[in-house]
C-alpha cells in the first residue's frame, strides 16, 4: 500500500481486502520478518504512519495484525525501533489535536498498547523538551498529555461525539485504579516515567487534588509551565482511587531520582508521621501503653539503596515511665538492651535528656488521633488520654520470648534450646543489675525480644519500671505483670487486690 495506491481509493481498498483475506487464511504469516528483520506489525504500522489520509478501514486492519501476532508490538527491526514506537513518535509529532484525530493516531496507538509490557514506550507523550512555541502559542492545549490520557478513556461510544472539534473539548473519563496494562494503572505509569515532566503532572494528581482523589466524577487538571509555554489538559476520574494503588504508586515514586518533591512525597505517603508504615494490627495493648509494628525508609550508606527497616513504635501516657525509659537506657549497650531510635513528644518541652538518642522530635500536634486513623481504632481504645509519648525502638525478629514458648514448641523437647535462652536472659540481667546498676522491674518472657530465627540472640525491652541500684530509687513504680511477680512482691499484690484494710493487715497471718 504505497503512496501511488492512495490516490484511488478503491485500488487500496482492494489491497487492505487482500491482505485481511491472507490473515484470515494464515494468521502466522505476521510472524515473519523481512532482510531488515521487519515484521508485519512494524511494517504496516510504518505504512500507515506515512499516508496522508489514512481511513478507518487502515485502523480496522491494524487491528487484525495486531491480534494475529501480538508479541509482536515490541519487538524491534535492525534499526532498534519497534511498531509501538513507531506510532508513539507518530503523537509526539502532532502539534494539534484536530490533526491526531484526523489521522487517527489516537486509535492506532491504544491498539498496539494492549500488547506492551508497560508503560515506559509512551514516555515521550509526557515530555516537552525540544518544544518551540511561536508568541501566540505561549498557552496552548498540550496535545502529548491529551493523547496520554485520550489512549485509556473509558467514556461509551454515544457520548463522544464524532465531529473533530468536538472531540478536540472531550475530557477523557479515567478509571485511575484500573490497571489499564496488566499490572500498571496509569498513575504507576506516570511515576515510572521518572521524568521532569511526567512527575510535575503526578504531583498535581496525588498531592495537589488529593481529595478530588477520594471523590467519583472528579475534574483533575494538570500543566506544565515554564518562562516560555504553559501548556494543560484535564480529565475525569471516574471512580474513588482505591488506598491500595496510591501506595503501589508511592512506593514507585520514593525511587525517582528526578524529582526530590516526588520522592518526599512517595517516602511519606500514608505514613504515620510521615516516616513510619505502621501495621494494621497492634502488636500489644495494656492501661499504660500500646505497642504497633512499622517500617520506615532508610538509605544504605553504602550504596544509597533505599530500603524498608522493620521498627517497633511504643505509645506512652505516663511523664514518668518515658523519663525511666529514656534514662535507664544511658549506661546500657545494645548488645543486652534494644536501643531507641527516635522520640516522639506532643510536649514543647521534656525534662529529661535525649543526647543519648539520634533522634528526638517535640511538640507533634495531634499524634494520637493520626495514630487512630492509621489502626482503624477508636481513639479511647487504651485509655481516654491522649498518647503523649512514643519511643522508635528496632523490632528484632518481631517475635518475643514470649511467642517463642508458645509458637516454637521448645518447651520440654528442646533442652539445649531452652537452656541457651536461659542463659542468654541471665547475662541480661546480670548485665543490668552489675554494670549498669539497673533494676529491669518486669522481668517477664514479653519483655525480651528475638533478633532472628534458629539460634536466637534476646534484648531487653521495656524499662518504664526500672529502678537505679545505685540511687536506692524505688522500685515497682509501675504495677507489674502479676504472672512474674517474685513471691514477696506477690503477696503484696494480692492484698491490694483482696481490699482488706490497714488492721487486717496488722493481724496473724
Amino acid at each position: 500500500v504505497g503512496k501511488e495506491q492512495e490516490d484511488d481509493a478503491n485500488e487500496r481498498d482492494n489491497i487492505l481486502s487482500s491482505i485481511q483475506v491472507v490473515l484470515d487464511a494464515y494468521p502466522r504469516a505476521t510472524e515473519a520478518r523481512d532482510s531488515d528483520r521487519q515484521t508485519a506489525l512494524f511494517r504496516y504500522c510504518r505504512i500507515v504512519k506515512d499516508m496522508a489520509t489514512p481511513t478507518r478501514r487502515c485502523v480496522d486492519l491494524l487491528g487484525s495484525i495486531f491480534l494475529a501476532n501480538p508479541s509482536a508490538v515490541e519487538m524491534t527491526c535492525a534499526g532498534g525501533a519497534s511498531p509501538v514506537n513507531s506510532l508513539v513518535e507518530e503523537c509526539v509529532l502532532v502539534r494539534r489535536l484536530q490533526v491526531a484525530f484526523q489521522r487517527f493516531c489516537i486509535e492506532k496507538l491504544r491498539i498496539v498498547v494492549q500488547g506492551i509490557r508497560d508503560g515506559r514506550a509512551l514516555r515521550p507523550l509526557c515530555g516537552v523538551s525540544g518544544w518551540r512555541f511561536h508568541r501566540e502559542e505561549l498557552s496552548i492545549t498540550h496535545p502529548h498529555l491529551c493523547i496520554f490520557f485520550l489512549l485509556f478513556d473509558e467514556s461509551r461510544e454515544g457520548d463522544v461525539n464524532n465531529d473533530v472539534e468536538a472531540r478536540v473539548d472531550h475530557k477523557p473519563k479515567l478509571d485511575l485504579s484500573r490497571q489499564v496494562i496488566p499490572g500498571w494503572t496509569i498513575l504507576e505509569i506516570l511515576a515510572d516515567f521518572d521524568s521532569t515532566e511526567s512527575s510535575t503532572v503526578l504531583l498535581q494528581i496525588v498531592q495537589d487534588q488529593r481529595k478530588l482523589l477520594k471523590s467519583p466524577t472528579s475534574a483533575i487538571k494538570v500543566s506544565l509551565e515554564s518562562d516560555h509555554f504553559r501548556v494543560s489538559t484535564s480529565f475525569i476520574s471516574l471512580r474513588p482511587v482505591q488506598e491500595a494503588v496510591l501506595m503501589k504508586v508511592a512506593d514507585r515514586a520514593k525511587l525517582s531520582k528526578t524529582c526530590p518533591e516526588l520522592k518526599r512525597w512517595g517516602q511519606e505517603y500514608g505514613r504515620f508521621l510521615r516516616r513510619y508504615r505502621v501495621e494494621a494490627a497492634p502488636k500489644h495493648i495494656s492501661e499504660t501503653c500500646l505497642v504497633v509494628f512499622a517500617t520506615e525508609t532508610r538509605e544504605d550508606t553504602t550504596d544509597g539503596r533505599l530500603y524498608e527497616a522493620p521498627v517497633a513504635l511504643k505509645f506512652m501516657h505516663s511523664e514518668t515511665a518515658f523519663h525511666r525509659e529514656i534514662e535507664k537506657r544511658r549506661a546500657t549497650i545494645a548488645d543486652f538492651v534494644m536501643p531507641i531510635r527516635a522520640v516522639y513528644t506532643t510536649r514543647p518541652h521534656i525534662e529529661v535528656s535525649c543526647d543519648h538518642i539520634p533522634e528526638s522530635h517535640l511538640g507533634i500536634v495531634g499524634m494520637h488521633e493520626e495514630l487512630a486513623e492509621h489502626l482503624a481504632l477508636e481513639t479511647t481504645t487504651t485509655s481516654s488520654q491522649d498518647f503523649t509519648f512514643m519511643l522508635v525502638m528496632e523490632r528484632g525478629a518481631g517475635v518475643d520470648l514470649h511467642d517463642v514458648i508458645n509458637h516454637r514448641n521448645i518447651a520440654g523437647r528442646d533442652v539445649l534450646g531452652v537452656v541457651s535462652i536461659a542463659l542468654e536472659i541471665a547475662r541480661i540481667l546480670q548485665f543490668l543489675n552489675e554494670t549498669c546498676q539497673v533494676i529491669h522491674g518486669d522481668v517477664k518472657a514479653r519483655n525480651f525480644v528475638a533478633l532472628g530465627s534458629g539460634v536466637m540472640g534476646f534484648r531487653a525491652v521495656d524499662l518504664d519500671n526500672a529502678a537505679s541500684i545505685a540511687e536506692c530509687e524505688k522500685a515497682g513504680q509501675k504495677r507489674t505483670s502479676s504472672g512474674y511477680l517474685p513471691p514477696e512482691m506477690a503477696a503484696v499484690e494480692v492484698f491490694r487486690r483482696s481490699g482488706a484494710s490497714s488492721e487486717e493487715a496488722s493481724g496473724p497471718t
